[in-house]
């Protein structure tokens, strides 16, 4: 892939590169690089570039070079095919030292290369680019919650938003200018206009009619221990024993279900969480990342009885799941050092061989949705992994592409799923905003 050999072959020169002369203050390492942009302010690493839009910011001469006076600045940019990009750069005074202010406008996503020098010969600071597809154009629904808490989010077809709380605590659902509607659930899932709710050991399935959601079936009881639910239109999965996860039962809509034993590594699980996602053909993508092992277990069931599991043991820490497969990233080798994302994908039949789409990440290149764990139950369910303010990636064909969904006003957060992403703010009045991707 055209964007992997770049980032390979700019690994060998990323961080303080030197002209063809020693620079005159030589030994240190590259410089700052922040300012502002489309998304207000922060380091240039903070998010993806939006493509299309010009974003202005800063890079500070090499620390080693401060008490050095430049006399010009020059900037070079390259894309993913090695070709020169246009872009500005004009030295000013900064503080006690001088710095580059840069313009540059990606003319499509992908990967970038940018190199600033300092003359004469000051040294030159480089940095890895990354530039994803504008979303701020896409509908955005909005409504207020009358309290916080929530860990997990939905939307059905009709725009409905669930809120789903803390497990023993109701969870809410909101339209725009209507009442808050409660539901006493233990769990719940959504798929399409289909809500199932489990509350104390029943499952029920609702239908959302756009004002209200209107029970069609059940409630059907569930043994004891029942812990997740991930719902299709006419039918829904249960997982039961949550430290020791021997089996996964899927249900029809008359409570008739289909046992599917697990390997011996699920019962390893603990206390690690589990991605888990429904393909297109109705098989189950369960994955569990235990706390003690680095190694997460990625399986693919089928609805068919009698079919065993179809699983592979990853190398890299699992962060999401989506109905094509599994989200996952490499720890970095060193602070600075960039990070490989992949998607990884198990096929129904054939060698048991993953089929992986991998690309790589800018130093630096933050994975926000981690530092929103501490909201997610175990079960974190269908969940895609956000970067930096707002940036989503997503698996096509034989890449990997990046959307970018800047946050309304009043939103500090935001979590993705494969059909939708959720900003919402933390505070009163607890906005809740929605956007749905398209598929």
């Amino acid at each position: 892939m055209r964007i992997f050999r770049l980032f390979a072959a700019l690994l060998a020169w990323y961080s303080l590169g030197c002209s063809s002369a020693p620079p005159v203050c030589s030994g240190g390492t590259g410089g700052s690089v922040g300012g502002t942009s489309f998304f207000d302010s922060g380091e240039v690493q903070d998010d993806a570039f939006v493509a299309g839009r010009p974003r202005t910011f800063w890079v500070t001469m090499p620390e080693q070079c401060t008490d050095a006076i430049p006399e010009a600045t020059s900037v070079s940019v390259t894309d993913g095919n090695l070709q020169a990009v246009a872009a500005s750069a004009v030295l000013e005074k900064f503080n006690f030292s001088y710095r580059a202010n840069i313009t540059f406008t990606p003319p499509r996503e992908g990967a970038y290369h940018l190199a600033v020098s300092f003359e004469p010969n000051f040294g030159l600071v480089q940095r890895d680019l990354l530039a994803g597809a504008p979303r701020d154009d896409v509908q955005t629904q909005s409504a207020s919650l009358t309290r916080g808490g929530c860990v997990g989010f939905a939307v059905t077809q009709l725009g409905s938003m669930v809120c789903r709380r803390e497990l023993g605590a109701a969870s809410t659902v909101v339209r725009p200018g209507r009442p808050e509607e409660t539901l006493d659930a233990h769990t719940l899932s959504v798929a399409g206009n289909t809500v199932w709710v489990d509350y104390q050991g029943k499952v029920t399935r609702y239908v959302d009619d756009g004002t209200q959601l209107v029970k069609t079936d059940g409630p059907y009881s569930l043994p004891k221990g029942t812990e997740s639910l991930l719902a299709a239109d006419d039918a829904f999965v249960w997982f039961a024993d949550r430290a020791q996860p021997s089996s996964v039962t899927q249900l029809d809509r008359s409570g008739q279900g289909t046992p599917h034993s697990l390997p011996a590594i699920f019962s390893d699980a603990g206390n690690g969480e589990i991605h888990y996602a429904l393909t297109s053909e109705g098989a189950l993508l369960l994955g569990i990342f235990p706390n003690d092992d680095e190694r997460p277990n990625l399986c693919r069931i089928e609805p068919k009885a009698g079919t065993a599991p179809r699983c592979v043991r990853a190398s890299n820490e699992l962060i999401g799941a989506d109905s094509k497969g599994f989200w996952l990233i490499d720890l970095p080798a060193a602070l600075g050092s960039m990070r490989t994302l992949e998607h990884v994908t198990i096929d129904a039949e054939g060698p048991l061989l993953p089929r992986v789409t991998r690309t790589l990440l800018p130093p630096n290149f933050p994975i926000v949705s981690e530092g929103v764990q501490s909201l997610q139950s175990a079960f974190v369910g269908a969940k895609v992994p956000v970067f930096g303010i707002g940036t989503v990636p997503a698996q096509q064909g034989a890449n990997i592409v990046f959307e970018v969904w800047p946050a309304p006003a009043g939103a500090d957060l935001t979590l993705a799923y494969e059909d939708a992403v959720f900003s919402f703010g933390t505070q009163t009045p607890f906005p809740l905003h929605v956007r749905k991707r398209q598929q």
